[in-house]
């Protein structure tokens, strides 16, 4: 695997709530963990019925999205 895409942060969007079977699903990639939170931040005031989050790597987030 190659090192940029184990390093550097990315932005996942989770599938409309509630469900018990949400997944996430990836928007973005960068190395500016702040570029990605402002995007995530701007993004959140839109998608009411939804869960964004930043993580660090390229993995989704190992939790569960919930209301």
């Amino acid at each position: 695997m190659p090192v940029l895409e184990r390093s550097g942060f990315s932005l996942w969007m989770s599938d409309n709530l509630p469900d018990n079977a949400a997944k996430w699903h990836k928007l973005d990639a960068s190395p500016d963990r702040n570029a990605l939170e402002r995007q995530a931040k701007s993004m959140g005031r839109l998608l009411t019925m939804r869960r964004l989050a930043v993580v660090e790597g390229q993995e989704p987030p190992r939790w569960q999205p919930k209301l």
